[in-house]
């Protein structure tokens, strides 16, 4: 019964992400390449930044808004900005379609869940912290 809640939870957080950076796009469009990513990535957070605003992310950047911010790119690149397509500098026909996508970042969000869910030890756990990650990076260079 859990696994049917994660699985209607990231489907409705990727229909946001989709929807959003659509809308930001068809808002945006020729002005703004970003606009449709943030305004997914912002979609897709289900509320995080409503309270407290960007402090939200000052001290770490949750899975969350990480893969929010991975599908809306998905979007961006594939979808909404065809000359960016990254498969269309392979072949023009490759690009893929709004409902495509929207079902690739969907599964991508399910996938990653119910990863987070059975394998809690990987880099998908809900404590994955991007800028712990990076600091531990910058310390091993530095030696």
């Amino acid at each position: 019964a859990n696994e049917l809640g994660v699985i209607l939870e990231e489907t409705f957080r990727a229909n946001s992400v989709c929807s959003n950076a659509q809308l930001a796009w068809t808002k945006l469009k020729g002005i703004s390449f970003m606009g449709p990513i943030v305004c997914g990535t912002i979609g897709g957070c289900g509320g995080l930044f409503v309270l407290n605003g960007i402090e939200e992310i000052r001290h770490d950047i949750r899975w969350n808004i990480i893969s929010a911010a991975f599908g809306a790119l998905v979007v961006t690149l594939q979808v909404l900005e065809q000359p960016f397509c990254v498969l269309s500098a392979l072949n023009s026909d490759i690009c893929i379609d709004m409902d495509t996508a929207r079902l690739t970042v969907t599964m991508i969000f399910i996938i990653a869940a119910l990863g987070r869910k059975y394998f809690p030890e990987t880099f998908l756990s809900a404590s994955f912290n991007a800028k712990a990650l990076t600091k531990k990076s910058r310390k091993m260079k530095k030696k």
